[in-house]
């Protein structure tokens, strides 16, 4: 068998498989041609709304978003049992007054994932307030004021999971090109400031200023920008010890990119720690094949990789050294260094709120689905 460690992010998904033998299980439930009749129902309380003429456009654009909807929901198990709730039915009625109004067709992918969004959240009420918001301003927030937006979440929020340094910058990079590749207004520019405002997506704060893009990466990326534990020294073979005496693989502790005579924790914050999975090789019955058992690391070899941790070499001269050619590798990304310049100069501090974050995480989703 062999072992690997990998990060998992959950998905608060819960599958179960019921196996009889020369019996087929149907379970009743709200399926496709069902889900697409309860679109088209709640269609008809635009027409108290609307005169006919405006009517035809409107009824358009919805079928445009509940086609994207429903094709979006059929990739997720059991999605359709939510129109079952009274709730979904308000938001849904929402969803498609805006569909309504706007021109754009990239807004109907943003409304699926808006409320995709909902389904996965559940009962979070502070969420659902964000998400209730932001499906009813859609069409309130111009494309460049949306681009800024997406890219200030990506900035804040978004954390690689590949322990390599360049790799995760790498990701981060190809990332920012897609969200880049909307029109990204002049940080000094107010219009875009004021627009998500005025949305509510956005909080401006009257003291203080943004931190810097570099001060961002170091801190969400910490464990890229540490020199870690010095090859063959006392700690670098205690260290492997620990590893092995509490099961853990030894590809846990890689050569440190920024300083080949360093090793480091395949990690891209110490944070991670806590998500931390083994994958372990198996092989499958009698057949000649293998598959992969996933297995949340014990409390106990947290407690291990935290012990390493604290083991890292982190004298000034050497951290100083780490963090430039940190920078250096940030520089030396088109998207990375274009991201960089335009945070890094606007005008004033500011907040997403969450109905800001509900928006821009839609969009990345829109812009990357496997993200």
């Amino acid at each position: 068998m062999m072992n690997e460690m990998q990060q998992e992010a959950g998905d608060n998904s819960q599958q179960i498989q019921n196996k009889m033998e020369n019996c087929i299980v149907v379970v009743s439930g709200i399926d496709e041609k069902r889900a697409r009749e309860i679109c088209d129902e709640k269609i008809l309380a635009l027409q108290n709304e609307l005169t006919e003429v405006a009517m035809n456009k409107a009824e358009e654009r919805v079928q445009y978003f509940n086609n994207d909807l429903i094709t979006r929901m059929k990739e997720i198990e059991n999605s359709f049992e939510v129109l079952r709730e009274p709730a979904f039915h308000f938001i849904l009625k929402e969803a498609q007054k805006t569909a309504a109004r706007t021109e754009r067709p990239a807004d109907y992918k943003l409304l699926s994932e808006l409320l995709l969004r909902r389904i996965e959240i559940g009962n979070n009420t502070s969420v659902k307030a964000g998400i209730k918001r932001a499906v009813e301003i859609v069409d309130e927030v111009s494309d460049e004021s949306l681009t800024a937006l997406t890219l200030s979440l990506a900035i804040i929020g978004y954390n690689p999971s590949s322990g390599s340094i360049f790799q995760g910058l790498d990701t981060l990079d190809n990332l920012f090109e897609k969200i880049l590749d909307g029109y990204l207004p002049n940080s000094i520019d107010n219009e875009w400031i004021d627009n998500l405002e005025i949305v509510g997506a956005i909080r401006i704060s009257q003291i203080g200023k943004l931190k810097t893009f570099e001060t961002i990466c170091s801190n969400t990326m910490s464990g890229y920008c540490v020199a870690g534990i010095k090859k063959h020294s006392d700690n670098y073979k205690k260290a492997f010890e620990m590893l092995n005496r509490f099961k853990l693989p030894s590809s846990t502790l890689c050569t440190n990119e920024l300083n080949e005579e360093y090793v480091r924790l395949s990690l891209a914050s110490k944070n991670l720690i806590e998500e931390l999975k083994i994958t372990t090789t198996i092989p499958i019955s009698n057949l000649q094949t293998t598959g992969e058992l996933h297995q949340s690391i014990s409390e106990e070899q947290k407690k291990i990789l935290h012990e390493i941790y604290s083991m890292y070499d982190n004298s000034s001269d050497l951290s100083k050294s780490i963090k430039e050619k940190f920078n250096n590798e940030i520089e030396k990304r088109k998207n990375l260094k274009i991201a960089k310049d335009w945070w890094n100069n606007i005008p004033i501090a500011f907040n997403l709120t969450s109905v800001g974050r509900s928006l821009a995480y839609a969009n990345l989703k829109r812009i990357d689905p496997q993200l």
